[in-house]
């Protein structure tokens, strides 16, 4: 089974009282960290043959389930979940967290069924059968850039320091479970790990400095893809 994300900003339309949220949860038309490509209409076939096989979890975790989906659709631009979350300890700390803006992320799990091979680069998805959709207490991976952009660095940077901000908020206020609360608390730990290793911007000024810039940006991307994976 193959993994796919997509970036901070995707959880919209969450409603606490009927214990709803809509994900958007895939991105078409533009290549990946991976160099792949999705397009519309490549869930379909999946959506209409296997709705009851589609499964909800949280970090891609098969023994955490918050909840199940509703419905899916998509727009040209991206595909959609509406999900409902469970009245279980899981089920609350999840919607809580998506309230919160602890979560913020998606990603989902596939096999690729029809594709084809994109020059020099990954592939593009035709058709695909979707297994799950998860929510995650981590960000996502940021897209490899071939320019070195510092401004970009910058503004990832500042990106995880606010949302390590939003976890601190969330392990003083929150009335989540305790089990919820440490694996926050040990996310924090890690975000700040990386923070301290890499809140330093390298301007280049030379060939040799750019490469240098170049070099800290992806290592600071991958710290931050590992730390997906390591959750």
């Amino acid at each position: 089974m193959l993994y796919k994300g997509i970036d901070v900003g995707v959880m919209k339309d969450i409603n606490v009282g009927k214990r709803t949220a809509v994900l958007k949860y895939a991105t078409y038309g533009s290549l990946d960290r991976d160099k792949d490509r999705a397009n519309k209409g490549m869930f379909t076939k999946s959506w209409n043959d296997g709705f009851d096989d589609i499964r909800f979890f949280k970090n891609h975790n098969k023994q955490e389930a918050p909840g199940k989906p509703l419905r899916f659709w998509e727009d040209d631009n991206h595909a959609y979940a509406e999900v409902w979350l469970g009245t279980h300890t899981l089920g609350e700390d999840t919607l809580k967290m998506m309230d919160e803006g602890i979560m913020t992320n998606n990603s989902y799990g596939f096999d690729p069924q029809v594709s084809n091979k994109i020059k020099e680069k990954g592939m593009d998805f035709k058709q695909v059968k979707l297994w799950e959709i998860s929510v995650l207490t981590h960000w996502g991976a940021h897209p490899e850039s071939k320019v070195q952009m510092v401004d970009k660095e910058a503004a990832e940077i500042m990106e995880l320091k606010q949302y390590l901000s939003k976890l601190d908020k969330f392990i003083r206020n929150t009335s989540a479970s305790d089990e919820s609360i440490e694996e926050v608390l040990a996310l924090k730990q890690s975000g700040e790990e990386i923070l301290k290793k890499y809140d330093t911007v390298v301007t280049p000024t030379d060939d040799d400095q750019e490469e240098q810039a170049a070099s800290v940006e992806k290592e600071f991307a991958d710290a931050l893809y590992l730390l997906t994976l390591k959750i």
